[in-house]
């Protein structure tokens, strides 16, 4: 994995120093310079953007400095914040720290010139708001990477850590003198496919030019590789394919999908998953997806998914489509993706990872687990909510996983027409057509119920949707003798009676768990319009209980 972001890295070129990095703060303050016959001179200060003229900020070559330090390692720094307890304010502990950078032969008019015009500098940046600002410098409206001898002393300055000689950089075997982690924070002992052989031994160690060319990946990946994952997590798309050429491009195309309803600078995957898909599933390259999970400073792999090739993506999108459209055929509107999937498990979210891990490198998930997941929520929405969205979503997510191959177990046998022919993966045992099809007129009992007695008393008979095979095969004859009280038996419903008495006798000897028994009686309870355009709602008949 270190490798192909390293691969990464190394396609991407800068105008500027390969050591500087975006500046966090969208707001500076520049100290301008202009060459004059007799020399530089100070000419003001002047208010800058962090894209001067559409720029990248690393024009201003800033560079991130830790701890307490008393020179700026760069021309380019954070106003520090204001302490009580120092007798110079925000302002003065800038300028002084960060004229340091300036204290070299090469760089000796600019000191000169900071120097002379300290405490006029320091009064007109004190009638600014410093807070979240920086401070760069100008010279003849030339930012720092525009002035090579600026350029020269950032590099010289970035590089003059030696090494002690006695440990080899990870990626090339020279001597290295700084640490993977400065760059990726989890790259410690947090995941061993992403760097072998880590331990929890001392830091991966690192040369200045594979620091560089991580640095650029880095860069990359934040920019334009990154996406908001569920849970306020983070996904990386990494490209992996030998021609540089290629990769870049691949790189475009990523980050040329855009989140136009999107307010926060990361691009929602969840908003964006299909679109996102298409452009994988196009591309000669295969992806690694990767869930970042940050806290404060540190950084956390919590998902690494390896190697996922475009036609899997190609099939993950495609299933989704197709079954949108079929859906659809049947009166249901439902959107047939990862966020849909999400909802099932916000609250154990460590399965979601091993779904989409399943999902998308051709794994297996648990469907006993699955089908749980389900009727916890399902149940919670019917009984509490009467809102029956979330079955539908679960019987589309059933029928999705398993049509991806992603669930295990069963063995196609059904023939039937029309519904039962278009979902064979929901309906991979005989039984499950008999208990669905019992859900179904449970589902047109209640509609009875409710438009002549204003009631939904038979809820009362489904055990709060925890039913096991003896509950099921006992209400059939109930549902029947309600229906036929109601006035509401025709020839279509007498047909379905039929068709339902005649599945249980096929079903054999069958057996299942009371959770998948249940999910699959309220799949039919809620998709029973399918079977039922209209009903003849007279108010004819007994009353009921």
């Amino acid at each position: 994995m270190l490798k192909k972001i390293y691969d990464l890295g190394k396609t991407q070129t800068s105008s500027f120093s390969d050591f500087a990095e975006e500046v966090p703060e969208e707001e500076g303050l520049v100290i301008s310079l202009e060459t004059t016959p007799n020399g530089l001179i100070f000419k003001g200060i002047v208010p800058v953007q962090k894209n001067p003229g559409g720029k990248s900020s690393k024009v201003f070559l800033y560079r991130k400095q830790r701890g307490n330090f008393s020179v700026s390692s760069s021309p380019t720094m954070k106003f520090l914040p204001e302490k009580k307890d120092k007798d110079k304010d925000s302002a003065q502990r800038t300028f002084e720290i960060f004229t340091g950078f300036f204290d070299h032969p090469t760089l000796s008019d600019i000191r000169q010139v900071l120097e002379n015009n300290k405490q006029l500098i320091i009064d007109l940046l004190r009638k600014h708001d410093l807070r979240k600002r920086f401070l760069t410098i100008s010279i003849d409206g030339r930012f720092p990477a525009e002035v090579p001898k600026i350029i020269q002393v950032f590099e010289e300055t970035v590089k003059k850590g030696k090494s002690n000689g006695e440990t080899k950089c990870f990626l090339c075997g020279k001597e290295a003198n700084l640490r993977l982690s400065d760059i990726f924070k989890f790259a410690t002992f947090d995941k061993p496919s992403f760097t072998p052989f880590l331990s929890k031994k001392p830091p991966i160690q690192i040369c200045e030019d594979c620091k560089s060319i991580l640095e650029k990946a880095r860069r990359v990946i934040d920019e334009k590789l990154s996406f908001s994952f569920f849970k306020n997590r983070i996904l990386w798309i990494i490209p992996s394919v030998s021609e540089s050429d290629i990769l870049e491009s691949v790189v475009e195309k990523i980050a040329e999908i855009k989140d136009t309803e999107g307010r926060s600078k990361l691009r929602s995957f969840a908003r964006l998953e299909k679109d996102i898909e298409n452009v994988l599933a196009n591309e000669k390259a295969v992806f690694d997806f990767i869930v970042i999970e940050k806290e404060q400073q540190a950084e956390r792999i919590v998902l690494h998914t390896e190697e996922v090739s475009p036609t899997r993506i190609k099939k993950v999108l495609e299933e989704s489509e197709k079954l949108e459209n079929q859906l659809k055929e049947d009166g249901f509107n439902v959107s047939v993706n990862l966020f849909t999937i999400y909802k099932f498990f916000e609250k154990v979210d460590r399965y979601f990872n091993t779904l989409f891990n399943a999902v998308f490198s051709e794994g297996a998930f648990d469907k006993r687990l699955l089908i749980t997941l389900f009727l916890s929520r399902i149940r919670s929405d019917i009984l509490g909510k009467e809102d029956k969205r979330s079955t539908i979503e679960a019987f589309a997510t059933y029928v999705y996983l398993k049509r991806l191959n992603v669930l295990k177990g069963g063995v196609p046998t059904l023939k039937g027409e029309d519904f039962f022919s278009k979902y064979p993966e929901f309906f991979d045992e005989p039984w499950k057509k008999a208990v669905f099809l019992e859900g179904v007129l449970a589902s047109y009992l209640l509609y009875l119920q409710y438009v002549k007695r204003n009631s939904k008393a038979f809820m009362k008979k489904l055990k709060s949707l925890r039913l096991n095979k003896k509950d099921v095969e006992g209400l059939l004859p109930e549902i029947r003798a309600k229906i036929e009280a109601y006035n509401g038996m025709n020839e279509n419903v007498a047909e379905l009676f039929m068709e339902t008495a005649k599945a249980f006798l096929e079903a054999g000897n069958w057996s299942a768990l009371p959770d998948e028994i249940s999910f699959v009686f309220v799949s039919g309870l809620t998709l029973g319009k399918t079977f039922f355009k209209e009903v003849d709602a007279d108010e004819s008949g007994a009353e009921q209980e």
